[in-house]
């Protein structure tokens, strides 16, 4: 009998270790788990348009490739729809960063950037629709090609200017998790997560982005691959866990 209630209470005491573990997470560390799969979901939407360009061009004819490329557009933008909706759970979070309510700050430009993606695919997807339009095959002498060639390129630049962002908001997301507590010499040194929690951050990131990016920031990186390589790189410098 003793030694079944002390097998029970061993378990017991495993078991409410985990589940105060599990409660002890910040919402900080939270915030970048979500943070992470929006980039994932952008990195997703990105490999469908170009998925959807390279199927595009085994196509009989035009118009079943323009429908094929305004069909992945259309998907493209479900996934930055659901990139959204990881973080727009966040946008009411009271939790102050550094003295100022920065996680609010972080979600509104996040989702900010996803609304100016989904509207550059959507004029892509305008653009297609002018180009094949019944009107305009009945008047092809008179199309404009220098015309269609410039704002389709000006659609490409500006999803590009807007990615450019992507990078500093993903390293400024990533620092959420230092704690502002200076040491004796008066500098930051210390996260607010766990060890085993900044290593799943660490693994999370490697396994959704790949290998590459253990490097950290390099020259000549999309936008993505930076991202995630920045927040790779500021989780794997020398800090001191939370609870050591």
């Amino acid at each position: 009998m003793k030694r079944i209630l002390g097998a029970f209470l061993i378990t017991l005491f495993f078991l409410c270790s985990f589940a105060f573990a599990e409660q002890s997470r910040t919402p900080q560390f939270e915030f970048v788990v979500d943070f992470i799969d929006y980039l994932g979901w952008i990195k997703g939407s990105f490999e469908r348009l170009k998925m959807t360009a390279d199927n595009a061009d085994g196509r009989k004819n035009d118009i079943e490739e323009t429908t094929e490329l305004m069909a992945g557009m259309k998907r493209a933008n479900t996934d930055l729809m659901l990139a959204k909706k990881t973080l727009e759970k966040h946008q009411d979070s009271q939790v102050k960063i550094f003295g100022d309510n920065r996680i609010q700050e972080a979600v509104q430009t996040a989702l900010g950037l996803c609304d100016s993606l989904i509207e550059f695919n959507n004029a892509g997807i305008k653009k297609l629709e002018e180009l094949y339009s019944k009107e305009n095959l009945k008047n092809l002498e008179s199309f404009d090609v220098g015309k269609y060639m410039r704002e389709t390129s000006e659609i490409s630049a500006g999803k590009q200017d807007v990615m450019s962002a992507l990078p500093m908001l993903s390293v400024y997301v990533s620092n959420f998790l230092v704690s502002d507590k200076a040491n004796k010499e008066g500098k930051i040194h210390a996260l607010l997560i766990t060890a085993s929690e900044r290593k799943k951050l660490m693994d999370e990131l490697i396994d959704k982005f790949g290998l590459e990016i253990k490097e950290g920031l390099k020259s000549g990186q999309d936008y993505i691959t930076a991202s995630a390589a920045g927040m790779y790189q500021m989780l794997n410098q020398q800090w001191i866990a939370s609870g050591k």
